[in-house]
């Protein structure tokens, strides 16, 4: 997946867009809490080569992605989503990516499963279709 910072035209107009990962905090993030864990997404940036993660000051924090899309076109705040996940909202211009060269990019994809499901057929099918999307997007 690749990751990005998105927010809506409003929220650029009414805010700024901000220029670089450190300037975070001045700006209003919505945060997204991950139901497992129950701690909120950390951001993830590139920064000289080096990966960097950001707990941003959430004013607003949610447990759906769904509804912190909803929130950012609603120019709530910026959100930090996969571009697969708000592709919607992107391709009708409701949300602007930012901070693109800071973002990582998708190069890789890993896949977690316990060893004694590693022989599963669904499971092998999930697999040879994930490197088969690898292989293509290579070439």
């Amino acid at each position: 997946f690749n990751w990005v910072v998105l927010g809506s035209t409003e929220y650029f107009q009414a805010h700024g867009e901000p220029q670089t990962p450190e300037e975070l905090p001045q700006h209003r993030c919505i945060g997204l809490r991950r139901d497992e864990q129950g701690d909120v997404y950390r951001w993830e940036f590139v920064s000289h080569g080096q990966s960097v993660r950001i707990s941003p000051s959430a004013e607003i924090t949610v447990n759906s992605g769904a509804l912190m899309r909803r929130l950012a076109v609603k120019g709530e705040g910026l959100i930090y989503s996969s571009m697969l996940h708000a592709s919607d909202e992107i391709e009708q211009g409701l949300l602007h990516p930012t901070l693109s060269s800071y973002t990582p990019g998708g190069e890789c994809l890993y896949l977690y499963f316990p060893e004694v499901n590693r022989n599963q057929p669904k499971l092998r099918a999930l697999v040879e279709c994930c490197e088969r999307l690898a292989i293509r997007e290579e070439a």
